[in-house]
């Protein structure tokens, strides 16, 4: 194997991160995995698509061949790799970029440092509202639940997520609530 492939291949994630970077310091987009999904998954897709088109095609103003050999083969694997990277970048970006509240207690502990802090003055450094507040967000910008009158009500992806969690459970034979 080529150790073009691993280079091409981690290089175009490496540029996809970047761009999603760059739009998240310019405008935090709402709806986070469509955007991420156009970011690491669509746009080098489409722009694969095209540059082998023009390949075909001869339309290129210089021969692609001379400056980087890989077969389609090749190609196939840089692809698998960046997707590889893409969808376990995706599928972590929730959780990274949830606040932690073991992180938090992490974070206010260290400042009481070194003598410590009492469990009873943690708490109060903490209210339901900083702890579900965030969360309620991020359901709504996940279009998982609606907001009307003050009441939250599951929308069809919120169903179907439901759903298909429960039966992910079942299958690995876990019962609900516990892990």
């Amino acid at each position: 194997m080529s150790s073009y492939i691993l280079i091409i291949g981690i290089s175009i994630f490496i540029m996809c991160l970047c761009l999603h970077i760059l739009i998240w310091r310019w405008r935090h987009p709402r709806h986070h995995i469509i955007t991420l999904s156009i970011i690491f998954i669509i746009a080098p897709t489409v722009i694969s698509i095209v540059g082998f088109i023009l390949l075909w095609f001869n339309l290129l103003p210089f021969d692609m061949a001379n400056i980087i050999s890989i077969s389609a083969s090749g190609w196939l694997l840089v692809f698998l790799l960046h997707f590889s990277l893409s969808g376990a970048y995706i599928l972590s970006y929730p959780a990274i970029q949830a606040v932690s509240p073991s992180l938090a207690i992490l974070l206010i502990v260290r400042s009481y440092m070194p003598d410590g802090l009492a469990y009873t003055e943690l708490r109060s450094h903490f209210t339901v509202e900083d702890l579900l507040e965030a969360r309620i967000n991020d359901l709504k910008d996940a279009l998982l639940v609606t907001e009307s009158d003050g009441y939250l009500r599951l929308a069809p992806r919120g169903f179907f997520l439901i759903r298909f969690t429960g039966f992910l459970r079942k299958l690995l034979g876990l019962s609900a609530g516990k892990g």
